[in-house]
């Protein structure tokens, strides 16, 4: 007996260790999403388990702070190191060949970061990383929404909520009113436009997020919420009982246009959700659409990026007596599957009257969806640009625990069976802008940067040819929303409806579309297109006209004329820096790096030096620093032996970080060929930061705003003045200061004051504000959860968040601390080599926690500091590879409170990749 007797008393004296264990679940997150992945996703060919892996570890890296993952695969088989704060190991598996194996690794991965993460680290982040991850690696529109994500989708989606019916904004801090929405509680009760919403229910909106506003404003429908309302006139707030009801989003807006005693009606479409059919019958009712003077109906898409699949096709139907609408479709190694078509009905339709439909780059998904149906079933006429390029539809399925998977089940095909994807519908009728001033220039189409094809993994496969359009053209851009004329006024809050009237007025393509169909005179289609291009052609000469007037202005001839190839151009670039000389502006040409917050001019100058006159001439930039990218310089008419030059004024933002970036010119004529190309540098030199010591204390003496009986203790009913004290010790003066004091109790605290305002400081100076709360009720562990925000408007890496606790028992204990320091050792601003050390000090008056590196968005290094000697200066250097003409290295480090601090450099390869 005594040898079992020694045993049980062994594993009694384990038990304690074992319970000590933090117990892992298995993620049924990750199993679910990466089984419905396997089963519905559109393309088998992309489900690829290696690359998911690496986008799955390499997420996890990005998002959470003490985790560093490296990666190798080797015959067959999958080496993972991984790294958890001052945890590591390595992993070894079998290269996964199917979800099933995917999902193994990634659960072995979950597992070991959730067992060492920090206790208040939430673990979800963790799973929700990983699935990110990999679904990223499939396309760029599948992805995991957050259970706060999913439920804003389905709120606009769904096309209504429970709620109290106003548009509400922050206005210098403050939670304010846009406007409420008509026939709804909030106007019923006589809530208007700038009146402040200082309380909701028992809490107040001080320092209140937007997103957290609307979610204490929405509710069930019946039930009531108390809301607090300071208006001009008012003394106190006033307090409004408000009974939520069924609010409807409006996804339609339809405006009609007379001359003449003719009309004709616009119809924007914003997103296509669950009542937009409704919606547009509802419009065209009030747009009396089947009266003798109505001329036809403008259907406006732009911007519109897409919605749902069902509304798409209905609203097509709406439109169309016969014809295909659309068709989806998966593909898998054999090709298309599951083929489904969509035909319009000829009993739900509205074929007499004549349509135009704008579109433009934003018009995306659903939205493309319809105007290929219009287009191809020569509907309607299409003008304005190229659509958007989404071809594919997704799928959004709940999850537990609140999440969704958003993922692509199928592609669409438009009618003929053509795929639109990472191209675009082509419009009948293409009209771009055209912009000439001096601030900005562009006179040719810009780069389609936003669209589908430059997106990560965008289906290009996919895609057919791009189509042409029957005409392109241009019109001379006027501001839009700006005032015509001195005597118009721009209210951010005036009449909702008047500002959207006022702005179509001023809008071309609606004006143009306006025009044409006051023009046409016949219902068919083929008539309606002729007109269209009958009246751009016509007004394709008064905007040349006008474009030539407006480049004369500038002393440049832009008139077009007969020209030869064989044209020799030399060029030189310089730069001008703003100064002032006798109290009087004045422009010095500056060949050392230029000083953050200057203006310059960017000079270019062209020579003719070949035997042929040039015509419209014109350099456009390229470059990888997104201020001097896609610029463009017109020269116009050049003779032969002239010069001329052209320059673009830049502003270098006050926060600007130091870079070295090259800019090519390159030189096109009239028939856009490429005549020329030269190269210029331009190296900026970035302002020294500040760097923020704070103190935070408290007072409830009778104080500053405080209300108690002085004894040091933080008690029920007393109002408590929080004291900061901000000191700046870095080197550089900062800008205007934002300081946000946040509660993290719930009811038990109601803000009063917590948004304090601070010029700047300059570099030792310091300034002390107060904060005031009431404390309704004592914390249960004796401690009040708040979060202090340090906000410099000018240098944004410079700014502090801190969680801290204030102690109810002894409110004279202060917070102390100063965010951390990044020191770097000479950093050079370019290489000709792709190896590149990165090396220097990270200081911080505690301690520092720990440090890492991206680079090129790839988390590279991580150091934790918790076990060494001296945690008040550390030093670092490592090895990077640069692999892109420009790098972009981000240093970030935390203290023991989590205070980050971030320095990023760039660093400008000029060796060949």
């Amino acid at each position: 007996m005594r040898r079992p007797l020694i045993w049980l008393v062994c594993f009694l004296f384990l038990l304690p260790s074992v319970h000590a264990e933090r117990f892992i679940p298995k993620s049924d997150l990750i199993s679910k999403v990466l089984n419905i992945v396997d089963r519905v996703y559109v393309d088998e060919k992309r489900i690829v388990h290696n690359s998911m892996l690496e986008g799955a570890l390499d997420r996890l890296s990005a998002r959470v702070a003490p985790v560093l993952t490296k990666v190798e695969f080797k015959d067959g088989k999958v080496l993972i190191n991984l790294r958890v704060d001052q945890f590591s190991q390595n992993f070894e598996f079998v290269a996964p060949k199917n979800t099933e194996g995917l999902n193994q690794i990634l659960q072995a991965v979950a597992r070991f970061t959730k067992k060492h993460l920090e206790a208040d680290e939430k673990q979800e982040t963790v799973d929700y990383s990983l699935i990110n991850g990999f679904l990223r690696k499939l396309d760029p529109h599948s992805l995991l929404l957050i259970p706060e994500v999913y439920s804003d989708f389905t709120t606009n989606t769904s096309g209504n909520f429970g709620g109290v019916g106003m548009m509400i904004g922050l206005r210098d801090g403050h939670l304010t009113i846009i406007a409420p929405i008509d026939d709804t509680p909030a106007s019923r009760v006589g809530l208007r436009s700038k009146d402040k919403i200082v309380q909701i229910d028992d809490e107040s909106t001080v320092n209140m997020s937007l997103s957290d506003a609307v979610s204490k404003l929405r509710g069930k429908e019946g039930t009531k919420v108390v809301i607090y309302i300071l208006r001009e006139g008012y003394t106190s707030a006033k307090k409004y009982v408000i009974t939520r009801a069924l609010i409807k989003i409006t996804s339609v807006e339809s405006h009609v246009f007379t001359m003449k005693k003719k009309r004709v009606g616009y119809i924007k479409i914003k997103t296509f959700q669950k009542n937009t059919l409704t919606e547009i019958n509802s419009a065209l009712e009030k747009l009396d659409y089947d009266l003798q003077d109505f001329q036809g109906v403008i259907l406006d898409l732009r911007n519109n990026p897409g919605g749902l699949l069902d509304q798409a096709i209905r609203v097509s139907d709406r439109f169309l007596d016969s014809g295909e609408i659309v068709s989806t479709a998966g593909l898998d190694s054999r090709g298309p599957r599951n083929v489904k078509s969509y035909s319009a009905h000829w009993f739900r339709s509205l074929m007499d009257i004549p349509m135009i439909v704008l579109v433009n780059n934003g018009s995306a998904s659903a939205s493309e969806i319809v105007t290929a149906a219009l287009k191809k079933n020569k509907r309607a006429v299409v003008i304005g640009a190229q659509t958007f390029g989404k071809g594919s539809v997704q799928q959004v399925i709940p999850m537990p625990g609140g999440a969704a998977l958003k993922l692509t089940t199928s592609k669409y095909l438009t009618p003929g069976r053509i795929s639109i994807q990472s191209v675009g519908v082509t419009p009948h009728i293409a009209v771009l802008p055209r912009y000439v001033s001096p601030d900005l220039l562009r006179v040719t189409p810009p780069p389609a940067s936003r669209a589908e094809n430059s997106l990560d993994r965008n289906f290009a496969e996919w895609g057919d040819q791009v189509e042409v359009a029957e005409k392109t053209t241009f019109y001379l851009y006027e501001d839009e929303t700006k005032p015509k004329n001195k005597d118009e006024k721009e209210d951010e809050e005036e009449d909702l409806e008047k500002m959207k009237q006022r702005r179509l007025e001023k809008d071309f393509l609606v004006q143009t579309a306006r025009s044409i169909l006051f023009t046409n005179q016949k219902q068919d289609f083929k008539h309606l297109l002729k007109t269209a291009l009958d009246f751009v052609e016509s007004e394709e000469k008064v905007q040349e006209e006008k474009m030539i007037g407006k480049f004369s202005e500038y002393s440049t001839d832009w008139k077009s004329y007969d020209t030869k190839s064989g044209a020799e151009l030399i060029s030189q670039a310089w730069m001008e820096i703003k100064g002032e000389l006798d109290g009087k502006e004045n422009w010095t040409e500056i060949t050392t790096a230029v000083p953050a917050n200057s203006e310059i001019r960017l000079y270019l100058q062209a020579t003719n030096q070949g035997s042929t006159v040039l015509s419209r001439l014109l350099a456009t930039t390229e470059s990888k620093n997104f201020n001097f990218s896609d610029r463009q310089f017109a020269f116009g008419k050049l003779e032969k032996g002239e010069t001329k030059q052209w320059y673009l004024p830049i502003k270098i933002s006050e926060s600007a970080l130091s870079r070295n970036d090259l800019i090519r010119f390159k030189f096109t004529d009239q028939e856009k060929r490429e005549v020329h190309q030269t190269e210029f540098s331009i190296k900026i030199q970035a302002k020294q930061r500040p760097i923020f010591f704070y103190t935070i204390s408290t007072l409830e003496d009778g104080t500053h705003g405080s209300v108690g009986n002085g004894d040091g203790k933080l008690q029920s009913q007393e109002t408590i003045a929080v004291r900061v004290d901000v000191e700046n010790l870095g080197k550089g003066e900062s800008g205007s200061l934002t300081l946000l004091l946040k509660n993290g109790e719930g009811k038990k605290v109601f803000l009063k004051k917590g948004r304090q305002k601070i010029d700047s400081l300059k570099t030792g100076e310091k300034q002390s504000i107060y904060f005031t709360f009431d404390l309704k009720s004592s914390p249960s562990d004796d401690n009040l959860d708040f979060s202090l925000d340090i906000i410099d408007g000018t240098f944004p890496l410079s700014s502090v968040n801190q969680q801290f606790k204030l102690p109810v028992q002894d409110s004279r204990t202060l917070v102390a601390n100063q965010a951390p320091k990044i020191e770097l050792r000479h950093p050079a601003l370019t290489s000709k080599l792709q190896s590149y050390r990165i090396s220097g000090d990270i200081f911080d008056d505690k301690g520092v926690k720990d440090m890492y590196i991206f680079n090129s968005k790839k988390k590279v290094f991580y150091k934790n500091f918790k076990d060494g000697q001296n945690r008040k200066k550390v030093r670092f250097s490592l090895e990077l590879d640069l692999t892109e003409e420009n790098n972009q290295i981000i240093v970030v480090t935390r203290d023991d409170e989590n205070v980050r601090s971030q320095k990023t450099l760039y660093v400008r390869y000029s060796g060949s990749i």
